[in-house]
């Protein structure tokens, strides 16, 4: 299975995603071009910017992923 069909089923299980999850549970070390290339494929992915503490205590904004339900149902129907 390769990483952009690991993050789809991922985010279509009504999860949110950030790069030091994605690279602990998938080993995806550029979350956002996978993220880019669902987009393309039509999935609408929402996102913001969290606050993460890093490993040095310095706090740092990264983002996080996700999938609204609204779209999660709507896909499911087809």
């Amino acid at each position: 299975m390769n990483q952009n069909t690991l993050l789809r089923n991922y985010l279509l299980k009504g999860k949110r995603i950030t790069q030091p999850i994605a690279m602990q549970k998938m080993l995806i070390g550029r979350l956002a071009s996978r993220v880019n290339n669902l987009e393309n494929m039509g999935l609408k992915i929402s996102r913001r910017m969290i606050p993460y503490e890093r490993a040095d205590g310095k706090v740092v904004s990264i983002a996080q992923y996700w999938i609204d339900e609204k779209q999660i149902l709507k896909l499911k129907k087809k």
